[in-house]
């Protein structure tokens, strides 16, 4: 039986094996010898907690992303309404009478795109969404994992030899976690806009169907 679950892999467990694989060339160097299986096990729950701890730095830093200051409550909507989003503003207004007609007035736009979520979910109408969620998750976790390979490598390069002689890592980790950022931004916009056009869809199905 598999314990972890592919959520688990892409957003805890990959990341958490790029900061423990990036210690280890940082201090030792480039491993030479094929881990035990014993050595595997440990090093796969190694991976499994220092994943959740850059999935929690990744949490806190993530709104830095969308020109906000670090900690912030993550909203839903960031990069899909306005003039940068998926929908325009005015786009957004007719989004959110279409929610009002199906939930109600007088909740804020966030809440009104989670209802419609919640909607998709208990409908069992959220299949892409979940693989979408699955992407937000390693690509921000992962470019957070880059960021800190970096200052790690950075700061070992004062003390272990193996790090001085790899110094183009860093860089090379910086350009990557740039690239996974893009990558985040753009998967959490699909994700917003899949929810709209699901419920779109989901509204326009006749009673019963």
């Amino acid at each position: 039986m598999n314990l972890y679950s592919a959520y688990d892999y892409l957003a805890y467990i990959i990341p958490g094996g790029m900061v423990v694989g990036g210690l280890q060339v940082a201090i030792w160097g480039w491993p030479t010898n094929e881990p035990s299986t014993s050595a595997l096990v440990l090093l796969l729950g190694l991976a499994f907690i220092v994943g959740h701890l850059v999935a929690t730095v990744a949490a806190w830093a993530q709104s830095i992303v969308w020109g906000h200051r670090p900690g912030l409550r993550p909203d839903p909507l960031w990069g899909v309404k306005g003039s940068r989003g998926v929908y325009t503003n005015d786009e957004w207004a007719i989004v959110v009478r279409q929610f009002e007609a199906r939930y109600g007035t007088g909740y804020t736009d966030s809440r009104l795109y989670q209802l419609a979520y919640t909607d998709l979910q208990q409908q069992g109408l959220e299949g892409r969404l979940t693989s979408l969620n699955s992407q937000i998750g390693f690509a921000r976790n992962a470019g957070t994992a880059l960021v800190i390979m970096a200052a790690v490598h950075a700061g070992a390069a004062q003390g272990f030899e193996p790090a001085r002689s790899t110094l183009i890592l860093i860089p090379a980790y910086l350009v990557a976690a740039a690239v996974f950022v893009g990558r985040y931004r753009r998967t959490w916009q699909q994700f917003g806009d899949n929810v709209v056009r699901g419920f779109r869809a989901s509204a326009s199905r006749p009673a019963g169907a």
